[in-house]
């Protein structure tokens, strides 16, 4: 190790040690979230301003999730190692790096999730801001990653030897840090690229907004590849179970919005983007058991038996699964955005004030 990267590393575990001994997992977690929870409102207040919008409050209640969810994150990420996994485990040099680099992300989520709430816009300042924060992060501390860029649990057999690990990554962990999380950024901008393109071709009509694109772009940076196709995946179940309540949500927000003289009908379409930064935070929050998922169909239970046991982690190491990832990835976000549209279509029904007191008109969302 040189001389430089030795005094860094000491310092940091130092730094480390001293936060373990004065701060148990729940009392860094409230440290965190108090941060986290700042952060969060003063980058909301930077996107509202960058959309033109007034506060009207949304920083003070973005900055309250953010608070929340950061302070979740960090004691399950220190309490319960919900990030720990074979292989990838960070030094106690950089441990506390990690964690503040996840609740950073958590906080750059939260506020764009807030703008988009709000004038369906994430703006660049947020997302292209926190991008390049990703990647720095991950270039200069070479221990962050969730995942390294490369390592095929295939070759993994039982008692003989362990997964193949390339090399280059001991010898060179900067290195390593920029390639994946410019690879993680990569996969999620041009993953979500991918589904704008495709769903706007069956629609007629664009689907995503370039914001979307760069959110995920944002959330590869600091997660990488592997956690990234996760987030892919799990994002079409999160829309179906959530959309619907997000939708009525937003049909009472454009209400407000006629006491502001504001158009007051409803808007035509649900927000992408607070799915992608959900499925992000559950992705984060399970990943020690996401990756490490497997199930034995053999005889007397034999793990690691590629023959008879199924294992997510090796999917990651076959490109003809990961074809069929992607493959479902494409038309589960496809089908989404699709029955999304569809849902705005239903006539709603709102109550409308007037002089001769309230009553209920039927609109449609589009």
């Amino acid at each position: 190790m040189v001389p430089h990267r030795r005094s860094c590393a000491l310092i940091s575990q130092m730094v480390n040690e001293f936060l373990l001994v004065q701060f148990p997992a729940w009392g860094s977690a409230l440290v965190f979230a108090a941060v986290g929870g700042l952060l969060t409102v003063l980058l909301t207040r930077r996107g509202l301003a960058a959309c033109d919008l007034r506060d009207q409050g949304t920083s003070r209640y973005a900055g309250l999730a953010g608070a929340v969810l950061c302070g979740l994150l960090v004691w399950l990420m220190l309490d319960l190692r919900c990030q720990q996994t074979p292989v990838v485990r960070p030094s106690p040099a950089w441990m506390y790096w990690r964690v503040g680099s996840h609740a950073l992300l958590v906080a750059l989520m939260t506020a764009a999730t807030a703008t988009d709430l709000r004038d369906y816009l994430i703006p660049d300042n947020i997302t292209l801001t926190g991008l390049l924060a990703g990647v720095l992060l991950a270039t200069v501390s070479g221990d962050l990653q969730v995942q390294h860029l490369w390592i095929d649990w295939n070759a993994e057999v039982t008692g003989l030897r362990g997964a193949y690990f390339p090399e280059w990554i001991r010898v060179h962990p900067h290195w390593h840090g920029l390639a994946w999380s410019l690879t993680g950024a990569a996969a999620g901008a041009g993953g979500v690229w991918i589904v704008r393109g495709v769903a706007s071709a069956v629609l007629g009509r664009e689907a995503m907004g370039l914001g979307d694109v760069t959110l995920m772009g944002m959330i590869g940076s600091f997660l990488g590849w592997q956690p990234v196709v996760f987030v892919l995946l799990l994002a079409p179940l999160v829309g179906l179970l959530t959309g619907p309540l997000l939708s009525r949500a937003m049909v009472r927000l454009s209400s407000r919005a006629a006491e502001e003289g504001k158009d007051a009908s409803p808007r035509p379409y649900v927000p992408f983007g607070p799915f992608l930064c959900l499925a992000a935070y559950l992705v984060m929050a399970s990943w020690r058991w996401l990756w490490m998922f497997e199930v034995s169909f053999g005889r007397g239970g034999r793990n690691n038996d590629r023959l008879t046991t199924f294992s997510v982690r090796r999917l990651f190491g076959d490109w003809q699964a990961l074809l069929v990832i992607g493959g479902a990835i494409l038309v589960g976000l496809t089908v989404l955005l699709i029955l999304r549209r569809l849902y705005a279509a239903i006539p709603v029904t709102r109550a409308v004030g007037g002089s001769g007191g309230t009553t209920e008109e039927t609109e449609r969302t589009e």
